[in-house]
Parts: C-alpha cells; sequence; structure tokens
C-alpha cells in the first residue's frame, strides 16, 4: 500500500507516480489521435462483446451449424484490416519522434477493448438480456464511423 509519508523502497509500487507519467506523456496528444484512439477503443469493446454470444446465439437459438458459425467468426477475423488502416491513419497524424509512443497507446486501448468487450456483454446479457446486444453494437458502430469520418476530416484539412 502506498504511503506518502514514508520514504522511497527500490521496489515499491508508486502508483500515483505512474499516472502523473503516463498523464504527462499523453497530454502532448493532438484531438485527432485521441478520436481515433477513443474510436477504436469502442471497437474493440464492441468485437469483444460479439464473438463468445455470436457463438452461442446463431448455434443453439438459430441452429446454425457450428461450421457455418466458425466461418462467419473466420471472416469477421479477416475483417481484422480495420486496426491496421487505423494504425497507418495514426502513422500520418503522429510526428515522427513520438510515433512509437502513439502506436504503444493505440496498441494499448486495443487490447483494453477486448478485455471490456466481453465484462459488458455479459452485463448487458445478465441485466437486459440477449436482444440487446445488437442496438448496441448499432450505436457502437455509429459512434465509431461518425469519429472516424470526422476524424479523416481533420486530418485531410492538415496535409
Amino acid at each position: 500500500m502506498y504511503n506518502p509519508g514514508r520514504p522511497n523502497i527500490p521496489g515499491r509500487c508508486r502508483i500515483p507516480s505512474l499516472f502523473s507519467q503516463a498523464q504527462a506523456t499523453f497530454s502532448d496528444f493532438p484531438r485527432q489521435f485521441w478520436v481515433l484512439v477513443g474510436g477504436t477503443l469502442i471497437n474493440a469493446i464492441g468485437g469483444g462483446l460479439i464473438f463468445p454470444f455470436l457463438t452461442l446465439y446463431a448455434r443453439h437459438r438459430l441452429g446454425i451449424p457450428m461450421t457455418t458459425v466458425g466461418l462467419l467468426l473466420a471472416l469477421n477475423s479477416a475483417a481484422g484490416l480495420a486496426p491496421q488502416l487505423a494504425a497507418g491513419s495514426l502513422a500520418d497524424i503522429a510526428p515522427e519522434a513520438m510515433r512509437g509512443r502513439y502506436m504503444g497507446a493505440f496498441g494499448l486501448v486495443w487490447a483494453m477493448g477486448y478485455g471490456l468487450g466481453p465484462v459488458t456483454g455479459g452485463l448487458i446479457i445478465d441485466r437486459l438480456g440477449g436482444f440487446y446486444i445488437w442496438p448496441a453494437t448499432l450505436v457502437r458502430c455509429a459512434l465509431v464511423a461518425v469519429a472516424f469520418l470526422s476524424m479523416g476530416r481533420a486530418v485531410d484539412q492538415r496535409m
């Protein structure tokens, strides 16, 4: 446990210092970066939200064979080109000296989304029911589309 009155002992976790360093690092990033990262986080949460429940719904409720469900999931994975395109856009807006930090933050957010998605999906299904996964996905996709389109216009104007 962190106690500000105690001297710094080597090997001891200093969480407040870690957060202040992260805040200092990330405060220099432009608005376009945060739009891209925020949209990516929303997109990744949605991806993690759908996979487990889509499999169960398609197999047990709709009676779709598991090989077909697997094919659908494989096609969705092929759509994984989207993050690569987003990373390319990120490289366009990142100053060359800070490109590594931008890409690191982008990867962190992508991983966070895949971690939060199943939890969010489980909460939606437990509290509201399975039907509400689909409207939540629609809203998520609309938010990401609007954010990415606005960011694209800002990048085009900048270049």
